[in-house]
């Protein structure tokens, strides 16, 4: 029987912003850590889609209206990655740009 496995993937910038969040107290992770979503989020199978250098230099290109920075990155990775975005944040509902896809 054929399966067809669908690749579901994490963005490094999450947890940027988890991170960043978690150590100024912004954010409660019930007694546990970053790190923590990180180890689960491993487990359960998902793979980690990290930032590169070219892909930062190139949001310059983009035309994201005003907004949170970390959501205009994961905006512009799903765009160069050709992937979609799974999110219920209203942000993204405000993007109208070719081959940028939500999910939610």
């Amino acid at each position: 029987m054929f399966q067809y496995k669908r690749t579901v993937y994490f963005s490094s910038i999450i947890f940027l912003e988890i991170s960043i969040k978690f150590s100024l107290g912004k954010i409660s992770l019930d007694g546990g850590s970053p790190e923590d979503i990180l180890h689960g989020s491993i487990q359960t199978g998902f793979e980690c889609l990290a930032l590169n250098c070219l892909e930062t230099a190139g949001l310059s290109r983009q035309n994201f209206p005003p907004g949170d920075p970390f959501d205009r990155l994961l905006c512009h990775l799903a765009l160069e990655k050709r992937l979609t975005l799974i999110t219920k944040d209203q942000f993204f509902k405000k993007i109208k740009m070719d081959g940028f896809k939500t999910f939610w």
